[in-house]
């Protein structure tokens, strides 16, 4: 008996420290994984973060690239409200001008799509009527902004719609004889504007020849 209790007594110090062997062992197994979760968990918490700022950079992309559109809007409204202003302040002659150019532009369309139905005889007339129109268009765009150009194309507008005015005479179309009188008064009203032009650099050049005579002068003495 006293054997068996020896037996068993060692029996279960054997079991007890089988139970200590194994804590160790679920805590060196069970660790690691929890280690592992935070682990996890910390690399994923930059990722979330990482995807955040992205978003708001998408966001101000999309706000500038939308302050953009509107400052190319903005800028594209105030050039056609100063064009307007300046055609508002144009002197008289220059704004008759201005009209006269945009009626024989639309009368030489008129024309000259009215003269295709007439035939090919009429080649000549939709020709010029063609090119009046072009230029008229031209010379209204290059008149409306004072371009330093508008002179030179004025000139040659008033000789080609005296040449489609001739032309234009010479048929019995009613569309013909319309045409001439609106290019004969836009010819008349270029010449006036022209003269008015010439007339001006003409003053302002007398106006500049004193100033620039006065230090010969004062060197003299």
């Amino acid at each position: 008996m006293a054997q068996q209790r020896h037996m068993q007594g060692s029996h279960g110090q054997q079991h007890g420290q089988s139970q200590q062997y194994g804590q160790p062992q679920t805590q060196r197994h069970g660790q690691p994984q929890q280690q592992r979760q935070m682990q996890g968990q910390q690399y994923g918490q930059p990722q979330q973060q990482s995807q955040i700022p992205g978003g708001q950079q998408g966001q101000q992309g999309i706000g500038q690239q939308g302050m953009g559109q509107q400052g190319m809007t903005q800028q594209g409204q105030q050039t056609t409200q100063q064009v307007g202003q300046f055609e508002d302040q144009l002197p008289g002659e220059m704004r008759i001008a201005l009209e006269d150019f945009e009626k024989a532009a639309k009368v030489c369309d008129w024309c000259a799509d009215q003269c295709i139905d007439e035939g090919p005889q009429m080649a000549n007339c939709i020709r010029l009527c063609r090119d009046v129109a072009d230029l008229g268009t031209l010379n209204a765009k290059l008149i409306s902004r004072d371009s330093v150009f508008g002179p030179e194309v004025a000139e040659v507008f008033a000789r080609a719609a005296e040449e489609c005015a001739d032309e234009c005479r010479q048929h019995p179309h009613a569309h013909c004889q319309e045409c001439a009188t609106v290019l004969s008064r836009a010819v008349d009203s270029t010449y006036r504007l022209l003269d008015g032009l010439q007339s001006g650099q003409e003053s302002s050049t007398q106006q500049q020849s004193p100033m620039q005579q006065s230090p010969v002068q004062q060197s003299q003495f």
